[in-house]
C-alpha cells in the first residue's frame, strides 16, 4: 500500500491508497503513528482512496483512534468513501470517530482546536484522579 504525508496548515495529511485490510495495516498502523509523533497529534487521515476496509481496518482506526484521544484528541477522518462510511456505520463505530466530509473540513481550526482541547481535557482528567 501507498500512503503519503503531506503538511497541511497545522496538521499532517495522511493519504492510504488501496484499501485498509489486513496485510496492509502495520504499514497504515506505523505511518499514522510516526505522522502522530512528528505533528504533535494534529493529524487527518484521508480515506478518500481506500475503496473497503475489513474487520482488522475498522478494529486498527477504532483503536488509533482511542489509544491517541486522550492525549492528542485522535486523528481526524475525512473523505470516507461510501462503502467505508457504511461498514463503520454498521459496526456502531462511525459515531466514536472524528469524521469530517473532506481534509479541507478537517483542517480549519475547530478541528485544531478540538485537538487542544482533548489535550487540556486530559491534562484535567489525570490532574483530577492524582488528587
Amino acid at each position: 500500500m501507498k500512503i503519503d504525508t503531506t503538511p497541511q496548515g497545522m496538521v499532517i495529511v495522511v493519504v492510504p491508497h488501496g484499501p485498509l485490510v489486513a496485510d496492509e495495516l502495520p504499514d497504515f498502523t506505523h505511518a499514522v503513528e510516526s505522522a502522530t509523533q512528528r505533528h504533535g497529534g494534529r493529524v487527518v487521515i484521508d480515506l478518500g482512496d481506500v475503496p473497503y476496509l475489513d474487520s482488522g481496518g475498522i478494529e486498527t482506526l477504532l483503536n488509533i483512534y482511542t489509544a491517541q484521544r486522550w492525549s492528542t484528541g485522535g486523528p481526524k477522518l475525512a473523505g470516507l468513501t461510501e462503502t467505508c462510511r457504511e461498514a463503520l456505520d454498521l459496526t456502531d463505530v462511525l459515531p466514536r470517530l472524528d469524521v469530517f466530509d473532506s481534509v479541507e473540513t478537517g483542517d480549519d481550526s475547530s478541528v485544531v482546536s478540538g485537538c487542544c482541547y482533548w489535550r487540556l481535557r486530559a491534562k484535567n482528567w489525570k490532574l483530577k484522579t492524582e488528587n
